[in-house]
């Protein structure tokens, strides 16, 4: 992963502009560390943890009613976990999602992609839909304490019959035999939930094994949702930070607020923020930046041309 390896080494830098300024090309221009927002990235996981927990709770919220659903996979239905990761879309968007929704109708679902110890592919899932809804209320619920649940502590599961269904289907749309399924209908529930998602963000790299899916193709969304279930992601903007000690200006990249709008861009340069340490940066270098990524741009096509060089 190029982008997250330059993340992690400090390799590469933004230039950014604002393009309200004193004219496009005449405004100043900010070096900022390259952030690359990666789940896989040492620097910028837990940042990205934190995110992705809140746009998880906000999505889990918009409902009083879900199934939360466990789907594994069979080691001896594939050659290597590897595979597994690249069919992984493919079973579920062309396969036991369609096959739920001529079954239930439309759904909503939420995944987070996680790996065993073993190195294998597992989706915790909570899906919903009314006509599901209405069949899962209509069989025998009952309620069971979880001895191994909350990370030890034990809690009180919404346990289903509807977990035989989604068990004889699985294996036929490609996933394992071995399922998770149950109803989360309460506060209490929901809680359970979002504790286990924060869990699974923050602490999946601490873990026994490390759970993050590091092991899958370039790509690899670790988190998937039906469309306009999740709000956007936010968008970071460059903010000037001022040492009370020394008075140094140095800029970073921050969150922006969701309901505000921001007129600045960025290019990607490939040098080291050091590089821009004994000079500010100007819009020389945004232009040398913008032929770096036609170069990188031509290089993913099989078309290499000369790299730029900076001042």
């Amino acid at each position: 992963m190029p982008a997250v390896q330059a993340c992690e080494t400090s390799r590469w830098t933004l230039l950014a502009f604002d393009e309200r300024g004193e004219g496009r090309g005449k405004g100043p221009v900010r070096a900022c560390r390259f952030k690359c927002r990666s789940w896989r990235c040492r620097r910028c996981s837990w940042e990205v943890a934190r995110e992705d927990y809140r746009r998880v709770e906000y999505a889990a919220s918009s409902a009083a009613w879900w199934l939360y659903v466990v789907l594994t996979f069979d080691p001896s239905e594939w050659s290597d976990p590897w595979a597994a990761y690249l069919g992984a879309s493919r079973l579920w968007d062309k396969r036991l999602r369609r096959r739920m929704e001529r079954e239930w109708g439309r759904l909503e679902y939420v995944q987070t992609w996680e790996r065993t110890r073993r190195g294998w592919p597992h989706v915790n899932l909570l899906l919903r839909s009314r006509d599901l809804e209405e069949h899962v209320r209509s069989l025998p619920n009952r309620r069971r304490w979880i001895a191994e649940g909350g990370h030890g502590r034990g809690r009180l599961a919404h346990w289903t019959p509807w977990r035989r269904w989604i068990a004889g289907v699985a294996p036929s749309c490609g996933f394992g035999r071995r399922v998770w399924a149950e109803v989360v209908d309460s506060t209490d529930a929901m809680a359970a939930y979002l504790v286990k998602v924060a869990h699974e963000f923050s602490s999946s790299q601490f873990k026994a094994g490390d759970q993050r899916p590091l092991g899958a193709p370039r790509h690899f969304r670790r988190m998937r949702a039906s469309r306009g279930l999740l709000p956007p992601r936010t968008r970071a903007v460059p903010v000037e930070s001022v040492d009370r000690d020394t008075g140094e200006v140095t800029w970073s990249l921050r969150a922006k607020p969701l309901e505000s709008r921001s007129s600045w861009s960025a290019v990607l340069a490939n040098v080291p923020l050091e590089h821009f340490e004994a000079r500010d940066a100007n819009w020389n270098d945004v232009a040398t930046a913008r032929m770096f990524q036609y170069h990188a741009a031509k290089k993913r096509l099989g078309k290499p041309v000369p790299p730029p060089r900076f001042e």
